[in-house]
């Protein structure tokens, strides 16, 4: 899996980690704040998948 954005991080709850990717590691050069919550979540599943055949880094780079 990819991170070319280097928003991975895990998240710690009680004895369990979830692995998640931080969109506030994306404002400085996005701007992903003034983005509504709807779209939040899909561009969080979008950087979950980056390295997959159907999810490429330009195209997300180009699509924010």
């Amino acid at each position: 899996m990819s991170d070319s954005f280097g928003v991975r991080s895990v998240l710690s709850v009680g004895d369990r980690e979830y692995e998640i990717f931080r969109l506030d590691g994306l404002e400085a050069d996005f701007g992903v704040s003034r983005l509504p919550y709807s779209l939040k979540v899909l561009l969080e599943n979008l950087l979950r998948h980056e390295g997959s055949p159907l999810v490429a880094k330009q195209v997300l780079q180009k699509d924010l």
